[in-house]
């Protein structure tokens, strides 16, 4: 029991100090210049013409597939 009771102090204590140490200055700031007025929205690129995942039954008689 104190055994276990050491290890989870241990763990504890290391994951504090590792969240003290992943702090950097650039996660201390946020950038607020997306909301700005006149700010322009950056849209995804487009989808190339014809279908994202067309329609495939599978195997064709000559490929030999099991059914």
């Amino acid at each position: 029991m104190a055994a276990a009771r050491k290890l989870l102090v241990f763990a504890l204590a290391a994951l504090l100090v590792c969240s003290m140490m992943s702090t950097s200055e650039a996660t201390k700031t946020i950038d607020y210049s997306p909301l700005e007025k006149g700010h322009k929205k950056h849209d995804p690129p487009k989808a190339g013409p014809g279908e994202a995942n067309p329609y495939n039954r599978g195997c064709s008689p000559n490929q030999r597939c099991r059914s």
